[in-house]
């Protein structure tokens, strides 16, 4: 089996920049781990790290299960990457400025 699921954690944690694991339908298997929410048809996936393509099969899943309609999420990562590799399209951009 892969990394431990703690190891995972602190992995995620130190790339993504998020400071929490979000407990919202937690998933954890030998495919590392992900949480997600459904509001109404929209599934959105809150946190995933591991296996992308094992991922996005299970999400598809996931949400046929709960007849939603689209998968959305965020990413701090080359958004071309998802639409290249799973057929994502980018809907709009995130802007943020430090306040000084």
């Amino acid at each position: 089996m892969g990394q431990s699921v703690k190891a995972s954690h602190i992995d995620y944690l130190r790339r993504s920049g998020d400071d929490t694991i979000e407990p919202d339908n937690y998933i954890a298997n030998e495919h590392g781990f992900a949480s997600y929410e459904i509001d109404g048809e929209q599934f959105t996936i809150i946190q995933c790290y591991g296996n992308g393509s094992w991922w996005q099969n299970e999400f598809m899943r996931l949400a046929r299960l709960h007849n939603c309609k689209t998968i959305l999420f965020a990413t701090k990562r080359n958004p071309k990457t998802f639409e290249r590799k799973f057929g994502y399209e980018s809907v709009a951009t995130i802007m943020t400025k430090e306040v000084k």
